[in-house]
């Protein structure tokens, strides 16, 4: 995910003390995030969904170190978005019986 997209981000979410996710596409059912380090801006990774296991997953994008709080930290952002998600398809795929 390069600088540019990131300065084109369309919305900003905080993810805990350190890191930073910009929404750098939109696509018609899913998102992708770019996970950035606030102090430096270093891009640790990028957010997108994967389709073989039906959900959000963190992609590294380069040699990263990660405490165990910024883990969770990043485990709780996904887990929003994996429910969100959810709820979403659940809705469109709503039926109507007759």
């Amino acid at each position: 995910m390069s600088m540019e997209n990131v300065q084109k981000a369309i919305e900003k979410i905080r993810i805990g003390k350190y890191m930073i996710a910009f929404l750098v596409e939109q696509k018609l059912k899913t998102s992708i995030y770019s996970i950035n380090n606030i102090t430096h801006g270093d891009v640790l990774g990028i957010v997108k969904w994967h389709s073989a296991w039906r959900q959000y997953c963190f992609f590294i994008t380069s040699d990263i170190i990660l405490s165990s709080g910024c883990m969770v930290n990043l485990q709780e952002f996904l887990n929003d978005l994996n429910e969100k998600q959810k709820k979403n398809i659940n809705l469109c795929h709503y039926t109507k019986k007759k």
